[in-house]
């Protein structure tokens, strides 16, 4: 399998998810089961689609439809490739660009959204990010278990460092551990291995327009987001 995160620091004026709605402790869904895994790594086992094959795991917990060539030809947007090189793809350029340009679906659908974050040293902001929305993370593997994700389990040992920078899906804590999914398979991930991994957290909120029940939250200022991302686009 492949990897291909590109890891870039969060534009200045993108707001946290906690600044623009009040989060509550309220339990956190599965989201994973809304789309249960088929292990179609939708082209990331040839190509570093990772981010690009994220946002498609996303489309389909949000409800749409993506397959693999829909995946592949987000990265030809976002990157150039193929016949670009091969060198995977920015996560804060897909984000601008989703933004800007809703991803259609297999449907022909489009599922606009909004970007916040959530404080990835947080643990606690991360739960009450994830208990709303799915959540698009991009962690760096240790290079001892990046091939090994049967591994990411376990505790990690002296010396890992986060080495491979990997964009997944965040879709569920269970108590013990975070769930993620990566490559089409849904993996339990130490809570410790996560805090030392885990790079940035990007929370995708879908348009009320387009999002289900279950994905619209009450109390959230989507106008202040609106104008956020408008600012952050000038």
């Amino acid at each position: 399998m492949r990897f291909g995160a590109i890891h870039s620091a969060h534009p200045a004026g993108l707001p946290r998810l906690s600044a623009r709605a009040g989060l509550t402790p309220v339990p956190i869904p599965n989201w994973l089961a809304r789309f249960p895994a088929d292990g179609d790594p939708l082209g990331n086992d040839d190509f570093g689609n990772c981010v690009d094959a994220a946002d498609c795991q996303i489309i389909r917990l949000m409800g749409g439809r993506a397959d693999r060539a829909m995946a592949l030809a987000r990265y030809q947007m976002n990157t150039g490739c193929p016949p670009g090189p091969d060198n995977g793809s920015d996560t804060v350029v897909d984000m601008r660009n989703w933004c800007a340009a809703p991803i259609v679906d297999l449907s022909g659908q489009p599922w606009p959204i909004y970007w916040a974050s959530a404080d990835h040293t947080d643990v606690s902001e991360i739960g009450l990010a994830l208990a709303r929305f799915p959540l698009l993370i991009t962690i760096g593997l240790p290079a001892a278990i990046a091939d090994a994700p049967e591994r990411w389990g376990d505790p990690p040992q002296s010396g890992w460092t986060p080495d491979e920078a990997h964009r997944v899906v965040l879709g569920f804590e269970d108590g013990r551990r975070w769930w993620v999914r990566s490559w089409g398979l849904d993996f339990a991930v130490d809570p410790d291995l996560l805090r030392l991994m885990l790079l940035t957290v990007d929370v995708p909120i879908p348009h009320p327009s387009a999002a289900p029940p279950e994905l619209r939250l009450d109390g959230l200022d989507y106008a202040a987001l609106s104008a956020d991302l408008a600012a952050i686009a000038a």
